[in-house]
Order: structure tokens, then C-alpha cells, then sequence
């Protein structure tokens, strides 16, 4: 199950791990309750306001990804549903993407290295690498009621560059 919330314009949010973005940002916010079919859920309704936005084909592709891991890393490893919440900032370029679950445990990026012959890459544990890799930024803001995971990532328009 997934519950859709639109904020309009925002006048100033603090991203987890960093500055206030401008004002005007498109703020949007879901609760995701029900695994593989609330992440489906997600994934098209962020696919469409960013299309909307005027967001790059590949700027879509890495924010869906990026979401959807730190969403489902969320459901998987946390307790009970996550809230999610999307900040887009069109003017500067940017997508703050940030995921609170219940849990005090930290992700921690997974050791995907193999140890010899006899033993088989990790088949789970790459995620976080991913998400290392597309985000211009990202880090955990521990809480009294769990923690939120958040990731910056380059927004550019269809008609810019990745």
C-alpha cells in the first residue's frame, strides 16, 4: 500500500545532511507499507512528476533506482512502513531523496568481493554501491524515532547533460 501526499512549494526544508534548498521546490511524500508492489507504486508515481518536471531520461532512471533501493532497503531491514519524501528543485538541479523507517540500525554499504575460488560473489549487497555511486551525496540522520537515509542527486532538465 502506498499513500501519496503532495507538498506544492516548500520555503525551506533542511536536508538531512545538509543546506536548505530554495524556495519553490516541489516537495512530495509517501508512505510505503506493502513491499514490491508499494516500491512499484513509488517508483510510478515519482516517474511521472519528474517526467512533469521536464527531469532528464537518465536523471529518471538513477532517481528511480537510488528511491527504490533506499525505500526497500527501508521495508526490508526496518520495522514497519517508510516514510518517504522527494524534494525536487528544478532551479538548481537537484533531488533530495529521503527514506525514515523505525529501525537504529545504519545500511551499511555490502562487501560484494569475492574470497577465492570456492566462494561465490555475494548475490545481495550491492545497492548502497549504487547508491554511492549515482548520488552526488548521501548519509543517515539518526533520530528518536529511527533514522532517515538521504541522498542528493543531479537533477538536470531533458535538455542538459547527466
Amino acid at each position: 500500500m502506498i499513500n501519496h501526499q503532495s507538498h506544492g512549494v516548500c520555503s525551506s526544508s533542511r536536508p538531512a545532511g545538509g543546506t536548505a534548498l530554495a524556495a519553490g521546490a516541489q516537495a512530495d511524500a509517501w508512505r510505503v507499507s506493502d513491499g514490491p508492489q508499494g516500491l512499484s507504486q513509488l517508483r510510478h508515481s515519482l516517474e511521472d512528476i519528474l517526467r512533469t518536471a521536464g527531469a532528464a531520461v537518465g536523471a529518471i532512471d538513477a532517481a528511480l533506482l537510488v528511491t527504490s533501493e533506499l525505500a526497500g532497503n527501508a521495508l526490508e531491514h526496518g520495522t514497519g512502513p517508510c516514510q518517504v519524501q522527494v524534494l525536487c528543485d528544478t532551479d538548481q538541479s537537484e533531488l533530495l531523496v529521503e527514506v525514515a523507517d523505525a529501525s537504529t540500525q545504519r545500511p551499511v554499504i555490502g562487501d560484494t568481493a569475492p574470497r577465492g575460488d570456492d566462494v561465490p560473489l555475494a548475490e545481495r549487497g550491492r545497492g548502497l554501491l549504487l547508491v554511492d555511486h549515482l548520488a552526488r551525496d548521501w548519509g543517515v540522520h539518526c533520530t528518536d524515532a529511527g533514522k532517515t537515509v538521504w541522498a542528493r542527486l543531479p537533477l538536470p532538465s531533458a535538455g542538459q547533460a547527466l
